[in-house]
């Protein structure tokens, strides 16, 4: 999806989900002990990548809810920006505090969780997002954004593994 087309809900809840299997497979062969190794990222750990991405399925799903309820017609005022860094904070501390293999699974259930969500927001991937803190313009580029970030932490766990 480098061409900058816009793709289809199906085929981009496809290619998120491809890129988290891709990664459970590489986190699946990371012992515990490796998970506290620094990144290239100053005080990062391979599990604060892991937890990151955890924050920002927690993101997305906070995200397409709101954009889907806008348009059903709920009360939800997306006027003014909404502030998420409460919302990645929590969600990545409480994936820090777990365990590697039960986060491993968590991982999994967010992505899924995530992937879905992606699906039944078709017509809103496009909608302008009202966020503070995310260079993100729109559900699109914020789940573009999570297939990258699954992909780098990819090479930062093989970096440790070989």
């Amino acid at each position: 999806m480098t061409d900058g087309a816009m793709p289809t809900p199906s085929a981009l809840a496809r290619e998120l989900r491809e890129a988290r299997e891709a990664l459970l497979e590489v986190a699946r062969t990371l012992p515990e002990t490796k998970a506290y190794r620094g990144t290239a990222r100053a005080g990062w750990t391979l599990k604060h990548e892991l937890a990151q991405l955890v924050a920002m399925d927690a993101e997305l799903l906070h995200l397409a809810e709101r954009a889907r309820s806008r348009t059903a017609g709920a009360v939800v005022d997306l006027a003014g920006a909404i502030d998420l860094r409460r919302l990645r904070g929590r969600a990545m501390h409480a994936a820090q505090e777990m365990r590697l293999g039960p986060l491993r699974d968590h991982l999994d259930a967010m992505g899924e969780r995530a992937a879905a969500a992606i699906e039944t927001s078709g017509e809103h991937l496009q909608q302008p997002l009202a966020a503070v803190g995310r260079e993100a313009e729109t559900l699109l580029d914020l789940a573009r954004a999570q297939v990258e970030r699954a992909r780098t932490s990819i090479e930062a766990m093989r970096q440790h593994l070989s």
